[in-house]
């Protein structure tokens, strides 16, 4: 996500009805820490309009032939999603990529102040992540937790959720995906299996058995198993 909590939020509007747009444009227009608002059709449209100047995207569910969750699959949604739906039945599956918040035709004010809410709630907790010094959120339920990313040893995917470990020991069980994890946590952070990401500035050794390759890191008594496709480059990385 870009600067948008010091400057206000760029919108992207996906909606293939017209006066649904105009709709929802003409709620966000009435909001001062809006700065623009850009409109959408179609999946297509929407994957060529996101770039790096993008907020949130306020997404219909139903596109003509297409489904808003094909965007996920398109390109790789990095920002806050509030899902936007004549249909109730898609919670699930909203909640299950990630959205901030899910939204039933026609939109309430007050609902949309609540979603947005949510949203300048996700910028500041990335503002403040570990690349500018912050702390981590560690969100389970309805309890927060908070820890610094240099005491975070890896996060392991484990279904809709994520397990972080902790070097204290602690594993603390979120509703994340580890792609989400991967755009907050800093550069020292990289994957090294499909559903793990390990702090590098943390490892201790990179070793091969029987033809496997497993990576032992600090305050952690198990090695953890690394793909034999990442295994080149975790080993160029951790020997420059």
């Amino acid at each position: 996500m870009n600067g948008g909590a010091e400057r206000g939020l760029d919108v992207l509007v996906v909606d293939d009805e017209w006066l649904a747009r105009v709709a929802l444009r003409s709620l966000l227009d009435e909001r001062e820490d809006i700065v623009r608002i850009r409109e959408a059709e179609s999946v297509e449209a929407a994957a060529a309009a996101l770039g790096d100047a993008t907020d949130v995207i306020f997404l219909d569910v139903r596109l003509l032939d297409e489904s808003g969750f094909d965007l996920f699959e398109r390109v790789g949604v990095r920002v806050p999603v509030v899902f936007v739906t004549a249909y109730g039945d898609y919670a699930v599956q909203a909640f299950g990529v990630d959205a901030v918040d899910y939204l039933v035709k026609p939109v309430l004010r007050e609902h949309l102040d609540r979603a947005l809410q949510r949203v300048w709630r996700e910028q500041r907790v990335r503002s403040q992540g570990p690349e500018t010094g912050g702390r981590v959120s560690l969100r389970t339920g309805k309890d927060v937790f908070f820890a610094r990313a240099d005491e975070i040893r890896f996060v392991r995917a484990d279904g809709d959720y994520s397990k972080v470990q902790l070097a204290d020991g602690r594993s603390v069980r979120v509703k994340e995906s580890l792609e989400r994890w991967q755009a907050r946590l800093p550069s020292s952070f990289a994957r090294v299996h499909r559903s793990v990401l390990v702090n590098l500035d943390a490892a201790e050794g990179l070793v091969s058995r029987a033809g496997r390759w497993e990576l032992r890191l600090r305050d952690v008594p198990a090695p953890l198993p690394v793909s034999r496709r990442l295994a080149s480059a975790l080993r160029r990385r951790l020997e420059t």
